[in-house]
């Protein structure tokens, strides 16, 4: 697909639960986004996404699974650490160079991530603290 952005009646779908916009040419989360509370699965993956906003943080009481997988990332907010119920977080194939390293430790729920292909120099020490944690992918780095 070739969407470039979202609409922004999207904030009516307060009932959605799985969302994808996989696929397309974003090059941003649109701020809509953090009205879609409901949310437990979301896949930006395969877009054009350099940044993630703050925004992100409003889905932190539903948001079990997000893919931003082959996107242009080279940086976390470190929002993204209040996701607490957040199992599943797929970043591979993007530009990282680091984590957001303190708050890391509060994805406790945390069970796969996916850190593949990536230009990751060093891991923050709190990855150990995710207890839940089973599978862990930093190939490629």
């Amino acid at each position: 697909n070739r969407l470039t952005a979202l609409p922004s009646d999207l904030t009516k779908l307060r009932g959605l639960e799985h969302f994808s916009v996989s696929y397309n040419q974003l090059i941003a989360l649109p701020s809509s986004i953090s009205s879609l509370t409901n949310l437990s699965t979301l896949s930006l993956s395969h877009n054009q996404i350099s940044c993630i906003t703050t925004e992100i943080a409003q889905l932190s009481s539903s948001l079990q699974l997000l893919d931003l997988s082959f996107n242009q990332l080279r940086q976390l907010p470190s929002e993204i650490t209040r996701m607490s119920k957040l199992k599943q977080l797929n970043l591979s194939n993007n530009c990282l160079t680091s984590l957001p390293p303190n708050e890391f430790s509060q994805l406790a729920m945390l069970e796969e991530l996916t850190l593949s292909n990536n230009s990751l120099q060093f891991l923050p020490i709190q990855l150990g603290a995710l207890t839940k944690l089973s599978f862990l992918d930093i190939s490629n780095n």
